[in-house]
């Protein structure tokens, strides 16, 4: 599924609670039956055509998303520099082998 806000915040305050709900739907589920969704953010001006929309920051959206942990949310480097002054009790930069690490509540995400 694909979504475009009009503000990185916004973007991440419904990732977040995407992730948030599925969590309390997933309370009591065994683990092999629970519902994990992955979420890739990035931050940019898109093409839209005839309903569709392009664009390398749709690219790398779907990138981020693939390298997301299973229920976890990974953003852009813009994005973390835009949206952690707001969401600073849910995201945060940490150390990690390889590529930055960035932790969005209990989950990880890597930009």
């Amino acid at each position: 599924m694909l979504l475009e806000f009009s503000s990185t915040v916004a973007a991440l305050d419904c990732a977040l609670a995407i992730q948030d709900l599925v969590g309390l739907i997933n309370q009591g589920v065994p683990d092999d039956d629970k519902m994990l969704l992955r979420i890739g953010i990035n931050v940019g001006d898109v093409i839209v055509r005839g309903g569709d929309v392009f664009g390398e920051v749709v690219n790398v959206a779907s990138r981020l998303e693939a390298i997301a942990e299973p229920g976890g949310i990974c953003v852009s480097n813009a994005c973390y520099i835009q949206t952690k002054r707001v969401q600073s009790s849910r995201i945060r930069a940490v150390s990690g082998g390889g590529a930055p690490r960035l932790s969005v509540g209990r989950r990880a995400a890597v930009c």
